[in-house]
């Protein structure tokens, strides 16, 4: 091109062009996304010679401009793995919400949310995969949202799927140009947004870049935390959905498929007792499948594991091969705790400090008494004081001041200031909060006069992944500190026997806890005063007329007897 080419010859290229410059038009775009703005091609041209009023430089030299497709999937749907199974239940509540009516020129926004391996993302791309095969959409996106950098990152990279043609936008206003495509797409595109891995440091940015208008457009959110999927999803019951473990059929089915074990009468109850005890999650059960195709090809090994209490090795199993984004379900766990560490390191520790009690159910008002009992100055009339002094022990104090986890203890004491750090963890879903309502008071110590309970749950995996190996620095003192709540509280309720059945289950807990901890570590021992004080306890339940107990406990008399025998056997009584 030259510097004295009329205006004329100018103003047939204010199209994309097909091949190198040419002075014949080209053909008119059938395209559905119509005219993606002028563009012409400069080349050995001097600063002033040609004013570039409404377009971009393009240079001979590179590549032939061409149009986007006008039907694409750009969802990474090669990570589906194989041995997809189930979620059908969750597959068609997606889809009915986004075939719900639309009242206004707004897309319909629905968020899947959590705990991390789960298979949210797995069931966005599936989801994402049967409607473009089903032509409900004409184009589909995808975006992690990590990080306000990584949404950034995001919508740049859709915008170069969208004007492939060496478009050259500036970084700072990219993400608007790809906002704008999402809202003032051309009649008869219908596209779907898939926004993966939504942090709470991520909703104020993802509230200002992603579309408003067009109700041709979808956005499926998925995220860990229920609060951030409320916040970004459509307002409505329907548009939140929790993606919780695999039905029991489907987690066998997984488990069968995985390991190529032919799946019959006699292997069902062994396969089912393994999935359940792996808490029906499909990574754990992709990995414990492939630990079994690996040494045996069946299923003894890894209800062995199971039983013997070392389900974590399996845990540890490499997932690369699966689709899955972390090598290992216990690297996740442990990035997670990292992370919580830096940002939150009371969180941190008051998971610690849950993760020694029995997951089926943590009473937060039992953690709040037990918490300011143990933390109150010592008195004549005190409870504490005279039950530890029965034991011939010194007293513990967490509550000193130079007691490293005195700040914890703290805000345990407090009930607003533990549902602060409750949520810490709720955002990453590593334990559940549930509300519990009994209706006999008297059967449920977790209530008084019949008011409702926060009950927190842990996911017995991650709780043994949490605990990790024992004899780390710092895991006396936070044991010790489990103990001291507990006990506590059991102090607050030893003249009612009635009141004793949600404790009953943690001081078994915390009593096994400690006999590995000792059989595995014969030469180190716990602060003496904390087994004394667990053991004391136990004593008390135990020589209890049982009768009464039971009558009182309205519980199981076989599941009584194996918690207390037990545990009085590992405490030496």
């Amino acid at each position: 091109m030259h510097s004295n080419m009329s205006f004329e010859s100018l103003s047939t290229m204010n199209s994309y062009l097909t091949a190198h410059e040419s002075h014949t038009a080209p053909a008119p775009s059938i395209s559905l996304f119509g005219n993606a703005g002028p563009s012409f091609h400069t080349r050995d041209i001097s600063g002033g010679t040609i004013i570039n009023i409404a377009g971009d430089y393009h240079t001979t030299e590179g590549p032939t401009v061409t149009y986007p497709p006008d039907c694409a999937n750009y969802a990474p749907t090669g990570t589906i793995t194989r041995h997809f199974v189930g979620r059908t239940d969750e597959l068609l509540q997606i889809h009915r919400a986004f075939r719900s009516l639309r009242e206004a020129n707004h897309p319909i926004r629905h968020a899947l949310f959590g705990a991390a391996g789960i298979g949210k993302s797995q069931l966005a791309l599936q989801y994402a995969e049967r409607a473009y095969v089903q032509e409900r959409y004409s184009h589909i996106f995808y975006i992690s949202a990590a990080s306000t950098d990584h949404i950034r990152e995001g919508l740049t990279h859709m915008l170069r799927l969208l004007q492939p043609s060496d478009y050259v936008c500036a970084a700072s206003v990219a993400s608007h140009e790809a906002r704008r495509w999402l809202e003032d797409a051309q009649p008869g595109i219908m596209w779907l947004l898939i926004v993966d891995d939504v942090a709470l440091d991520s909703v104020d940015c993802l509230r200002t870049h992603l579309p408003r208008r067009n109700r041709s457009g979808d956005i499926l959110f998925v995220t860990q935390s229920e609060v951030v999927a409320k916040a970004l999803a459509d307002e409505g019951h329907d548009n939140v959905l929790e993606v919780g473990p695999l039905a029991r059929d489907d987690a066998v089915q997984l488990l069968f498929k995985k390991t190529g074990v032919v799946e019959s009468g006699g292997l069902l109850k062994e396969a089912r007792s393994i999935v359940e005890r792996l808490g029906r999650l499909p990574v754990p059960i992709h990995q414990a499948a492939s630990f079994a195709k690996h040494f045996q090809g069946d299923l003894k090994c890894l209800t062995s594991l199971l039983q013997e209490g070392r389900g974590t090795v399996l845990s540890r199993w490499d997932t690369r091969l699966t689709g899955y984004e972390h090598t290992t379900y216990e690297g996740m766990v442990q990035a997670q705790l990292t992370r919580l560490v830096s940002d939150r390191p009371q969180a941190a520790e008051l998971l610690k400090v849950l993760c020694y009690l029995d997951p089926s159910g943590i009473s937060l008002p039992i953690l709040v008494g037990g918490a300011r009992l143990l933390r109150s100055a010592p008195t004549k009339t005190s409870k504490l004081p005279q039950f530890m002094s029965k034991l011939r022990r010194p007293k513990f104090s967490p509550s000193d001041l130079d007691h490293p986890l005195s700040a914890l203890l703290s805000t345990i004491a407090l009930h607003d200031e533990l549902h602060n750090l409750v949520r810490c963890l709720q955002h990453i879903s590593l334990v559940r909060l549930e509300t519990d309502r009994p209706t006999d008071v008297a059967s449920n110590a977790e209530t008084l006069k019949g008011q409702s309970s926060h009950i927190l749950r842990i996911p017995d995996l991650v709780r043994k992944i949490v605990r990790g190996e024992k004899g780390k620095d710092g895991e006396s003192a936070c044991f010790g500190m489990t103990v001291g709540i507990i006990v506590s509280a059991f102090v607050q309720r030893i003249h009612d026997p009635s009141l004793w059945s949600p404790l009953i289950k943690h001081i078994t807990s915390l009593s096994h806890w400690d006999w590995e901890f000792v059989r595995d570590h014969p030469r180190a021992r716990l602060e003496a005063t904390f087994r004394a004080a667990l053991s004391h306890a136990i004593k008390i339940i135990a020589g209890f007329d049982r009768k009464v107990l039971e009558r009182k406990l309205k519980t199981d008399r076989q599941l009584f007897e194996r918690r207390i025998t037990h545990s009085l056997e590992q405490c030496g009584f």
